[in-house]
C-alpha cells in the first residue's frame, strides 16, 4: 500500500505523478494512492481529493453521496466516506465534465447535479482551477482546486530546481503564447536557435568574443579585430599615406602607375653596354681619380690641364711665349692636338716637360694638326710648358693638347 500524504506528495520519489499534476496541483491533492483498495482500506481523513495511481483518475470526497461502492464511479474509504469520480477527461490526469475560460462562465452550470466539475481556465488571477458541484443546489460549487502555482510559485521552483550549463535540442522552456490566448507552450532549444540566430537584429551595442589575428571564416568580426587588421595593413606607414586616398595621391592619381612607371624606365639606358644618345651628363671626378667612375669632358679636361693660348699683336718670330703648368698625376701620352685659331701665317713650337723638349717641332698654320706616337711621359709634379720656336703670325690663339695615356 502507498499512500502519499501532501507534505510528500510531489517529491522526486513519487515518479509515478505525472509532471504536470505536479506542477498544477501541488498542495491541493490531498492523498495519492496506488490502488482501489488503498483507499478502501485507509482512513482518508475527509481528504477532498483522492487520486488513484491504476486508476488514473481523480475522486472527490462527498458525503451527501449514498452511492455504492462499485470500484469506478464509487470508492468508499474504510469508514465509509464516499469518493466519486470525477468524468469528462482533461489534460494532466485531471477530469471535468465542461472546460470554460473565465470564472464567470462558469455561472452557465449552476444548475447542474452534484459532482458536476468544472475547468476555469483563468479564476481571475491567472490561475487555473477545477470547480465541483457539492450538491444539486444551484451554484453549489466547491472551493477551487487550482491547476497552476500561485504567484511566486514559479519562481521558487525554478530557483531550486538543478541547472544545466550545456542545454541540447531536445530540451524545452515554457513560454505564454500570446497568440494563444496567452496559453502556455514549451519552445525546444533547436527551435529557439534557429529563431535566435536567423538573421538576428540586434540593438545596443553587442559584444562577441575577437577572434585571432588572420582569422579568415564566418566566425564575427568585432571592432577589435578590424582595427588590428587595419593596423597590421599599415604596418607603421607614416600618417601622410596611412589611408587609400593618401597613397593615391602619391601616385599622382594614376590608376595605370605600373604601366606608367615601366614605360617610363623602358626609355632608361640599360646598366650593360648602354647607348647613350644626345648629350648624356653625368658627376665630375675630383682631379687624380683613377676608377670606373664615368669621366666627363670637364674632368679630362682639367687632368690634361694643357690648352695653351698665346696672343701677340706686334709678330713673335724668333720669340718664345711660354705657357707653363704644373701637372697633375703620372700619364703617358700618345697624341698631340694643335691648332691655331686666331690670325694669320704659321707658328713652329714643340712641348717641353720640365725644360726638356719632349716633342720635335711643331708647325701650325690654319689647319689642325694631330701628332702621334709621341710617348710623352708626365709624371705627378712636373712642369709642362709650350716653347714656341717662331712663326710669323700677327695675332696668334694656339691650343695645344695631349689626348692619351
Amino acid at each position: 500500500m502507498s499512500i502519499v500524504k501532501p507534505s510528500t506528495a510531489f517529491k522526486a520519489g513519487a515518479d509515478w505523478i505525472s509532471a504536470e499534476v505536479r506542477a498544477y496541483m501541488k498542495d491541493q491533492v490531498a492523498i495519492h494512492v496506488d490502488t482501489v483498495a488503498d483507499l478502501r482500506d485507509s482512513d482518508m481523513e475527509q481528504a477532498r481529493f483522492v487520486y488513484i495511481k491504476s486508476k488514473a483518475a481523480l475522486y472527490r470526497l462527498n458525503l451527501s453521496s449514498g452511492a455504492a461502492d462499485d470500484g469506478d464511479t464509487a470508492i468508499h474509504d474504510n469508514l465509509s466516506r464516499r469518493y466519486l469520480k470525477i468524468t469528462g477527461t482533461g489534460p494532466g490526469g485531471a477530469f471535468w465534465d465542461v472546460a470554460v475560460d473565465a470564472l464567470a462562465d462558469r455561472d452557465a452550470y449552476d444548475a447542474e447535479a452534484a459532482n458536476f466539475a468544472v475547468f476555469v481556465a483563468d479564476t481571475g488571477s491567472g490561475r487555473a482551477a477545477l470547480y465541483v458541484k457539492n450538491s444539486a443546489t444551484s451554484a453549489d460549487w466547491s472551493d477551487p482546486l487550482y491547476f497552476t502555482a500561485a504567484p511566486g510559485d514559479v519562481g521558487v521552483a525554478i530557483t531550486a530546481a538543478p541547472a544545466k550549463t550545456t542545454p541540447v535540442d531536445a530540451d524545452a522552456i515554457g513560454i505564454i503564447d500570446s497568440a494563444d490566448s496567452n496559453a502556455l507552450k514549451k519552445v525546444t532549444w533547436a527551435n529557439l536557435k534557429a529563431t535566435l540566430y536567423t538573421a538576428p537584429a540586434l540593438t545596443g551595442t553587442p559584444t562577441a568574443p575577437t577572434a585571432s589575428g588572420g582569422t579568415n571564416t564566418t566566425q564575427i568580426a568585432t571592432t577589435a579585430f578590424v582595427q588590428a587588421a587595419i593596423d597590421a595593413l599599415l604596418s607603421g606607414a607614416p600618417g601622410a599615406l596611412d589611408t587609400l586616398n593618401e597613397l593615391a595621391a602619391a601616385l599622382g592619381d594614376d590608376a595605370a602607375f605600373a604601366t606608367t612607371v615601366t614605360n617610363a624606365l623602358a626609355l632608361k639606358a640599360p646598366l650593360a653596354s648602354p647607348a647613350l644618345t644626345g648629350t648624356p651628363t653625368a658627376p665630375t671626378a675630383a682631379v687624380g681619380t683613377a676608377t670606373t667612375q664615368l669621366a666627363t669632358t670637364a674632368f679630362v679636361q682639367a687632368a690634361m690641364g694643357l690648352t695653351v693660348n698665346i696672343q701677340d699683336t706686334a709678330g713673335i718670330a724668333a720669340a718664345i711665349y711660354p705657357m707653363t703648368d704644373r701637372h697633375r698625376g703620372a700619364r703617358t701620352y700618345d697624341r698631340l692636338v694643335a691648332k691655331r685659331r686666331l690670325g694669320t701665317g704659321s707658328i713652329v713650337f714643340h712641348i717641353a716637360v720640365n725644360g726638356v723638349p719632349a716633342t720635335a717641332s711643331i708647325t701650325v698654320t690654319d689647319d689642325l694638326v694631330s701628332l702621334t706616337g709621341l710617348a710623352i711621359a708626365v709624371a705627378d709634379g712636373d712642369e709642362v710648358s709650350t716653347v714656341v720656336e717662331s712663326g710669323d703670325a700677327t695675332v696668334i690663339h694656339l691650343a695645344v693638347e695631349m689626348v692619351g695615356g
